[in-house]
């Protein structure tokens, strides 16, 4: 409670302290944190709640030390997580490529918290993902789940919305996470090097078709696309191959 200030001079001459002195008082709303968080779990969950219920807690994350910390300080952060990833892993339902914004921020907001890294592939693990489709997966890491989902979305913006924000933040997820890579789920292994082998070759034919361009005096507005796209597969060449890299570290090389 937030205590006011006591009422002073006026009511002090004829009625003694007692009349005029009272405290007020303003009582502070308690919330309980299990029931938020609940809470929080069911709308991700619900497709029609599942925007607005990303963007509270994009808003207690940023706006909220507190809250924060007590967050990345659980255990069962997959409650949050999983229906999160559902809903990227579902981008191509999204009504634009704006509406990803927030739940990729937020997956991105979690990535950069090393605790919560080392949580998900070390202690989180999804007994079964139903709405995975592509591989049928059981006992796959939280952190496995989260480079599939993210690589899935790589994909798909590379190949459908070309949204260099969703680009920038989803390479910088993978950026954060891969340094904790543990005990990858073989199919995450095999995206990783899907991706890899994708981008890379990507790269290389805007390489041939942009010096080519330059040599045959192409147009100006020709040349600076395809040098906007030399550039977006660069950094992805560069992102995937230092994860790659990261996963086979010497440190942990062992248990991947």
């Amino acid at each position: 409670a937030i205590e006011g200030g006591s009422g002073g001079g006026g009511g002090g001459g004829g009625g003694g302290g007692g009349g005029g002195g009272s405290d007020s008082q303003l009582q502070v709303p308690a919330v309980s944190f299990e029931a938020l968080l609940e809470t929080l779990s069911v709308l991700l969950s619900r497709p029609s709640m599942a925007e607005p219920a990303a963007l509270a807690l994009y808003t207690m994350l940023h706006g909220n030390p507190t809250f924060r910390d007590t967050l990345l300080s659980r255990s069962d952060l997959d409650t949050l997580i999983f229906p999160l990833l559902e809903r990227v892993y579902n981008a191509e339902h999204a009504r634009a490529p704006a509406s990803l914004y927030v739940v990729v921020i937020v997956l991105l907001t979690f990535s950069e918290d090393s605790g919560f890294n080392t949580t998900a592939f070390q202690h989180l693990e999804m007994t079964t993902v139903p709405w995975y489709q592509e591989r049928y997966m059981k006992k796959v890491s939280l952190g496995s789940l989260y480079i599939l989902v993210t690589l899935r979305l790589l994909v798909y913006n590379l190949s459908r919305l070309n949204d260099f924000y969703l680009l920038e933040n989803t390479l910088a997820i993978l950026s954060n996470i891969s340094p904790h890579a543990e005990q990858l789920h073989p199919y995450a292994c095999q995206r990783m090097l899907a991706v890899l082998l994708t981008v890379t070759k990507k790269y290389s034919a805007y390489y041939d078709k942009f010096t080519q361009a330059q040599a045959g005096g192409a147009e100006q507005q020709q040349q600076q696309n395809l040098e906007q796209m030399l550039h977006v597969y660069s950094r992805c060449v560069e992102v995937m191959l230092r994860a790659v890299n990261m996963c086979l570290h010497r440190k942990i090389i062992h248990k991947n």
